[in-house]
């Protein structure tokens, strides 16, 4: 920590990824889809866990309760035979869930850390009450009867938070103070009234029309699996689990021929759909985790393992990015290249007029020769193949996560990738010349998709890598290939855009620099803003860098 190795955020997403872990089995315990022979529910489970933590004297600084649970999560994600040809799972009656939850990478710096029983205990309380302001006691949490849609209201408000250490105690603190994430990443919480409303007004239309074109129930099935449903501002996947129980619903009804099936026809069936139909994409992190961990609550079927999601549900920013790979043809546009807060106008314009001297005369005429098209049509196939593959066992849901991690690394893919990331870096670049050498040009897109990073200066493949990651470049085509080559998306599902493009100056500095956003008035604010060039260097160019990110933003769309 103290060598900043590990950033507070990594922190914190480590810690929400082991809340996750406790969440999802809660729910799994308290409605038996897990399975567990008395081992498991006496030394291992989570429900012990509640217990003891009503037990004062389990609160000790002993860290054995925090080692069975490092055990468990080995055992839940190693399929490979330790006893009797058969995984450890099976000493404990239960399957191996594998999936990224339980990846021991979810946890690289917590898990292999110590956990006194009193801190750990403490913590399962807190998870397993609420206080309940009528009757002013608390209340133990029914995870049976948890709604999965609830995840979301504990999402938005942890977007309230941002993540700190402070190292001035004699003891290193991790604390939370208030934040601006929820704004900066477009994350709201969106009333179930309303996710209802849209899924009867853009779901239901499609799945009775394609419905009504099939005939039998095989076509029916199909009609309904090969539906692609999208949220591409995802958060903790509301509108996405409200359209995986419509079309599992419908699913399961067709499959038994009954109007009420039993919940574990429905429950497969809902496996399936978010197996086959559903797609996400969210900018924040923590999001992405917190919408696979509730379709993995909503669809966990009794032995069957999690099902892999990291192909359909997506880290990135859904605005920024390559929509068409036809921009490519027609190079980088001169657009991008129009000066934006911070930049140096007289340097932007001759920038702007070379790249116009270069388009007309052709320098990157040759891109509409390149056939990068067949590398995505070869690209969307094999996704089709890898979608396509069974997920009943973890062995298999494994052989997917490797082929999909295969596939992200082809080299001609890599190419595009690389092409699309300079085309967006040019809106993005900061256009002065002491950063001439880190500017995407025209010509380098051509360098880019014939040689990859090979033809590139070093400096500038770093720099644009690193504005890719930072912003969060999403690549449409690149990242959904298989759905693009059939004509794209059949529903999209999503909250209206409703937020200004620009930068805040009393929400960036409420957390930074309150002074500033207490400011009486807009020339006072400006002031002490102008001031900290001086006062905190580093403060200023982090302004400045979201000064002008807000503003290269509004220029891209």
């Amino acid at each position: 920590m103290r060598t900043g190795a590990l950033s507070p955020a990594q922190f914190y997403e480590e810690l929400l990824r082991l809340v996750y872990r406790f969440l999802f089995l809660f729910v799994a315990e308290e409605r038996r889809i897990l399975g567990g022979n008395e081992v498991y529910w006496r030394g291992y489970s989570l429900t012990r866990l509640r217990r003891l933590a009503d037990d004062p004297r389990a609160y000790t600084e002993h860290d054995d309760l925090w080692l069975s649970l490092r055990v468990l999560w080995h055992v839940l994600r190693d399929s490979s035979p330790k006893w009797d040809g058969k995984p450890l799972a099976a000493l404990l009656g239960l399957p191996v869930l594998d999936g990224e939850l339980f990846a021991a990478h979810a946890l690289e710096n917590l898990e292999n850390a110590h956990l006194w029983n009193n801190h750990l205990l403490g913590a399962i309380r807190h998870l397993g009450y609420f206080y309940d302001p009528e009757s002013r006691v608390l209340r133990r949490v029914n995870y049976a009867f948890l709604d999965v849609e609830e995840l979301g209201s504990v999402y938005e408000s942890l977007l309230e938070f941002r993540p700190v250490f402070d190292f001035g105690a004699a003891t290193p603190r991790f604390d939370l103070g208030e934040g601006t994430e929820r704004k900066s990443t477009g994350s709201y919480y969106t009333p179930h009234e309303l996710v209802e409303e849209l899924v009867k007004s853009a779901l239901e239309p499609v799945l009775e029309e394609r419905l009504r074109q099939a005939r039998t129930p095989e076509e029916k099935e199909r009609a309904i699996l090969t539906l692609r449903v999208l949220d591409p501002a995802t958060g903790s996947g509301h509108f996405l689990l409200a359209a995986a129980r419509r079309l599992g619903k419908r699913l399961a009804q067709i499959r038994t021929g009954e109007e009420e099936p039993e919940p574990k026809t429905v429950r497969m069936a809902i496996r399936d759909v978010i197996t086959h139909c559903l797609y996400g994409v969210d900018k924040n992190p923590l999001a992405v985790e917190l919408c696979k961990v509730a379709l993995w609550i909503e669809g966990h079927a009794e032995g069957k393992p999690l099902t892999f999601l990291d192909h359909r549900i997506r880290c990135g920013d859904s605005l920024v990015g390559v929509f068409d790979l036809s921009v490519l043809e027609a190079g980088i546009p001169a657009g991008a290249y129009e000066p934006v807060a911070g930049d140096d106008k007289s340097f932007a314009r001759r920038l702007k007029r070379e790249v116009e001297r270069a388009n007309s005369e052709g320098e990157s005429g040759a891109l509409p020769l390149l056939d990068f098209r067949t590398t995505v049509r070869k690209l969307a196939q094999k996704l089709a193949e890898i979608g396509d593959l069974s997920e009943d066992t973890p062995a298999e849901v494994q052989q997917k996560a490797a082929r999909y991690r295969e596939l992200r690394e082809d080299e001609e893919l890599g190419k595009l990738r690389l092409a699309c990331d300079l085309w967006t870096a040019a809106f993005f670049a900061r256009l002065e010349p002491a950063e001439a050498s880190r500017i995407p040009k025209p010509l380098d897109l051509y360098q880019a998709l014939t040689r990859g990073s090979v033809g590139l200066k070093g400096e500038l493949v770093g720099h644009v890598r690193a504005l890719a990651e930072r912003l969060r470049f999403f690549h449409w085509p690149l990242e959904f290939p298989e759905v693009f080559a059939q004509g794209g998306f059949d529903v999209v599902l999503c909250n209206p855009p409703w937020e200004r493009i620009k930068l805040q100056e009393e929400e960036f500095f409420a957390t930074r620099d309150p002074e500033i956003a207490r400011a009486p008035n807009k020339a006072e604010r400006a002031r002490r803003i102008r001031a900290l060039q001086t006062t905190n260097p580093a403060l200023w160019k982090e302004y400045q860098e979201a000064l002008h990110d807000a503003d290269a933003l509004s220029k891209f769309l």
